[in-house]
């Protein structure tokens, strides 16, 4: 909605009944229109329409997740947990590690992302990840195997080349191995 700010303090304020309406009612009010008695309401309840999200879950080697009528995307951002809903505000982000959910008709998904970045814009939610596999995917037995690995590597410190490299190993092998347990018993 573009104006002044002037303009935007001659809408009224929404109480009562009014709160409960669609924004698109109070827009179509605050640009002349009669309200609930006139023909705007009327007008407004045609046009209403709900917003669905439109989701890609992209990697280097493959389109890992694509859908549609989406309602919300949870993410974990490089500086907190990022939520996406319908008309979000433009957004470019990076993503750390862990549980990527999507939500879509009552029922949610997990995936597992390790890093990338995330792109919002006129409802469409773009994932580059550098790492990323549904839940369904996971292998526990493997999952669990590199857990193993990496803990007896921390262990035996004087043979470790490069600690980092193998702390990160664990974090990803249990994050893995986390989801698909859950993923498991739902």
């Amino acid at each position: 909605m573009q104006g002044t700010i002037a303009e935007a303090a001659s809408v009224p304020a929404r109480s009562g009944d009014d709160a409960c309406r669609p924004a698109q009612y109070h827009n179509q009010v605050a640009a002349g229109g009669t309200g609930a008695s006139g023909p705007v309401w009327a007008d407004a309840k045609e046009n209403i329409s709900v917003a669905k999200l439109s989701v890609e879950i992209i990697t280097g080697e493959r389109l890992v997740y694509q859908q549609d009528d989406v309602d919300m995307v949870v993410a974990p951002g490089s500086e907190g947990t990022l939520g996406i809903l319908p008309s979000h505000a433009a957004l470019i982000s990076l993503l750390s590690e862990g549980e990527l959910r999507v939500t879509k008709g009552g029922t949610e998904e997990s995936l597992v992302v390790f890093g990338g970045f995330i792109e919002v814009l006129d409802d469409r939610v773009a994932i580059l990840a550098d790492s990323a596999e549904r839940a369904g995917e996971i292998d526990l037995a493997r999952a669990a195997e590199a857990r193993k690995d990496a803990e007896a590597a921390l262990r035996n410190r004087e043979d470790v080349v490069d600690l980092e490299e193998v702390s990160q190993a664990l974090r990803r092998a249990a994050i893995r191995e986390r989801i698909g347990e859950r993923r498991g018993r739902s």
